[in-house]
């Protein structure tokens, strides 16, 4: 007689597969609903982080803005960061928003104006 107790049996592989489909299809959804919000967040942080190292240039550089975000680095930035959807931030100095320079990101949707705009001025 040949021993048939090792290994797993195609409908126990088949009933594992299930039940992990249904996990996924359970849990996927649930996870991806705060992905949006993250990268928001993520995106204001890094917009304050320009404000911060351009404040310092500022400082520094006898009272004037920084030409590009460029400029930045090495000095007051590791590096320019891509926002969290994978484009430049815009940097327009001077501002056109009531603000001495303008650091924005567009968003999901990466083009400007809408509502998913993170910016370091009041839209």
């Amino acid at each position: 007689m040949k021993n048939r107790g090792k290994g797993f049996t195609l409908i126990e592989l088949l009933v594992v597969m299930v039940i992990l489909a249904l996990l996924a299809g359970l849990v996927g959804p649930r996870f991806l609903r705060f992905i949006k919000p993250a990268q928001a967040s993520t995106a204001k942080v890094q917009v304050a982080n320009f404000e911060q190292a351009i404040q310092h240039f500022y400082l520094e550089n006898s009272a004037s803005y920084p030409p590009s975000l460029d400029a930045l680095v090495p000095n007051y930035m590791e590096e320019i960061p891509l926002d969290p959807w994978g484009n430049p931030y815009v940097y327009q100095f001077p501002g056109s928003h009531g603000k001495d320079y303008d650091i924005e990101s567009y968003g999901p949707d990466r083009s400007p104006g809408g509502d998913d705009d993170i910016t370091n001025y009041k839209k």
